[in-house]
This record gives C-alpha cells, sequence and structure tokens, in this order.
C-alpha cells in the first residue's frame, strides 16, 4: 500500500487556496491513499446526522475529484460544527463517490498497525537484516530518556558534527534526518525509502519503517558518529537493533504510562533496556 502525506502549510480561512496547494502537491504523485493531516476546509452542515450521508459542497467536489485523478482514497481533516461546537474529523472519499469519516475509536482500529505504537524487535531486526544490517556500519551513540533526551542528541550532534536521528518532525519529515549539521535532502531521503519500501513487510509501522531508512541513509553517508534517538522507551523502540559505541539516559519521569509502566521504576527499566554488555553509559541524576 502506498500512502502520500500533504506536509505543507494549511491557510485554514482560505479552502479554495487549499485545495489549490493540496491538488499541486499531489500532481505527480502515484499512491493507494492521499492523506491531508490538517484541517483544510470547513465544508459539512450543521447537522450531526449529515455527517454519515454524501455531503453537497466544494470540499466533497474537491475530494471526489483528487481521488478519481489519482484512483485512490482521499482522506482529509476537515470541519463539523455541531450546536455551536466545532470538530475536526478525519473523513474520506473513495473515487466510486463513497463517503465516511472516521471517529477516534475507528481511526485508532484501521491505522494503529501502520502508524501507531507496536513494541518489539522481531519485525524491525527482520528487515534491517534484509537491508544487510546497515545499523552495524556506523558508530552509534543511543539515547533514551523521559525528559532532555532530544536536547541531548542535538548537542551531540551539535559537538560532532556527524548524523543524527529523533523524532517527532515539525514541519517535514527530513527533520528527522541531520547529517553534517542539516536535514537531509529529498534525494538521499527518497533513495533510503525506496531501498526500505522494497523489503518492506506488511505489518511494518511508520516508526520502524523511518527508522531502516535511518540506518541505510546513514550507513551510506559514513558519518564518523551517528547519535540516535529512542521513540518510545528503549528496550523494545525500534532503535535498539544498533550497536552502540556509547548509550545515554537522561532524566527519567512519568511518560507513556500505558506502555511503560505506571511507576519511574518500571519506565526506568524499560529506558534502561539499552544499556548493552561492555558498552559505557551516561546516566543523568534523577
Amino acid at each position: 500500500m502506498r500512502l502520500a502525506f500533504y506536509q505543507q502549510d494549511i491557510a485554514w480561512e482560505d479552502p479554495q487556496e487549499n485545495f489549490r496547494k493540496v491538488e499541486l502537491a499531489f500532481e505527480d504523485v502515484a499512491a493507494d491513499i492521499l492523506v491531508v493531516p490538517e484541517t483544510f476546509s470547513t465544508g459539512f452542515s450543521d447537522n450531526m446526522a449529515a455527517m454519515a450521508e454524501v455531503p453537497k459542497g466544494a470540499t466533497y467536489d474537491f475530494a471526489l475529484r483528487m481521488a478519481r485523478k489519482h484512483d485512490a482514497l482521499f482522506v482529509g481533516t476537515w470541519t463539523v460544527k455541531v450546536e455551536g461546537v466545532v470538530y475536526n474529523r478525519l473523513h474520506w472519499v473513495r473515487p466510486d463517490g463513497e463517503f465516511g469519516f472516521y471517529d477516534k475509536a475507528h481511526f485508532s482500529r484501521c491505522f494503529q498497525a501502520r502508524f501507531g505504537m507496536k513494541p518489539g524487535l522481531e519485525t524491525i531486526r527482520a528487515l534491517c537484516d534484509a537491508l544487510g544490517n546497515p545499523q552495524r556500519k556506523f558508530a552509534a551513540i543511543h539515547v533514551a530518556g523521559t525528559n532532555g533526551k532530544g536536547a541531548v542528541c542535538a548537542i551531540l550532534d551539535a559537538v560532532l558534527g556527524g548524523a543524527r536521528y529523533t523524532s517527532p518532525h515539525l514541519v517535514r519529515i527530513n527533520e528527522r534526518f541531520f547529517l553534517y549539521g542539516v536535514p537531509i535532502g529529498d534525494d538521499v531521503l527518497e533513495s533510503a525509502a525506496a531501498k526500505v519500501s522494497r523489503l518492506a513487510p506488511p505489518d511494518l509501522t511508520f516508526f520502524e519503517a523511518l527508522t531502516a531508512v535511518a540506518f541505510v541513509a546513514f550507513a551510506e553517508a559514513d558519518p564518523e558518529w551517528t547519535v540516535l534517538e529512542t521513540g518510545l522507551g528503549g528496550r523494545l523502540d525500534a532503535t535498539n537493533i544498533c550497536e552502540p559505541k556509547l548509550t545515554v539516559i537522561t532524566k527519567i519521569g512519568l511518560d507513556h504510562c500505558d506502555w511503560l509502566g505506571d511507576t519511574v521504576e518500571k519506565i526506568a527499566a524499560e529506558k534502561a533496556g539499552i544499556v548493552k554488555p561492555g558498552v559505557p553509559v551516561v546516566l543523568a541524576r534523577n
């Protein structure tokens, strides 16, 4: 399944300009699903019941045109006003005109497997093995923690001047991957992503895919040092298949308690999962 995301700025008050920008962005894209994650229109009525019906108006017409033009499912975040309260809902339109929306629970069920969290190393380890284990081809510093790990990664990268993988990004996905002080270019990102995509299993999550992309891009660039930030916890995080020269654990607090545990001790145990035999550890005072 091929997905394409629109990641540019949205002028919420100007739907027609948004339509134009989205259409241009997807002009040469071949994908099965086109996604506009930010709210880009207010094209629905004030009636909650109308949300389950095919609406009339510019927003639906535009979404249907995009779906038919690309022969893809078009997914966008559009606004509905109910009794004076504004709700943002993720709606979809198919080329045949069928229309619907995802409530939070439905969205979670449909997309959790791909874009949610799936602790475990089996999938990423198998993928990287198929890729030739790029994570073994650079000297890594692995960073986990609750508070300050992003700042620590940025400082280490500024001092060492190599590569850095962090999350999330603010504007463009390239921001997750730094080489020699700047985000990697689109050509480098697309090349690494294509290699991962060819071997990616169907149950690969978004974060696992990006982690593999980082490994491939950094292995090919061959920096002297690479700084890797964990995404969630440490022990079962996709980055934890790296073979670091140094590990760093910043201050530990309560975070992601539904995944990591409901006490600082339980969470600390998960973060400590990045510690490797014979590898030095820098541990922040807690």
